[in-house]
């Protein structure tokens, strides 16, 4: 995820969290998987995208800090009307 974003190829003009859907602790309160919606706008090779898309995190805590594991991002959807 953090590749796709910094890519050469990758222009961004919002990130916008729209939304936190499920927060699951668990491992006795070390690890995390959250889903929560985003509204990105961007430019992959000069193509303008205006997207809405469902994105998954995994944390775990670290020394007492959250740290990112993984990140997935779902194919974009045009916004709502």
């Amino acid at each position: 995820l953090k590749e796709m974003w910094t890519a050469a190829d990758v222009s961004v003009t919002q990130a916008k969290l729209v939304s936190v859907d499920t927060v699951k602790v668990f491992a006795g309160g070390n690890a995390a998987v959250v889903t929560y919606m985003m509204h990105d706008k961007f430019e992959f090779k000069g193509t303008p995208n205006d997207d809405y898309a469902k994105n998954t995190a995994v944390l775990e805590k670290i020394d007492g800090k959250w740290s990112w594991i993984h990140g997935h991002r779902a194919t974009g959807q045009p916004p709502p009307e």
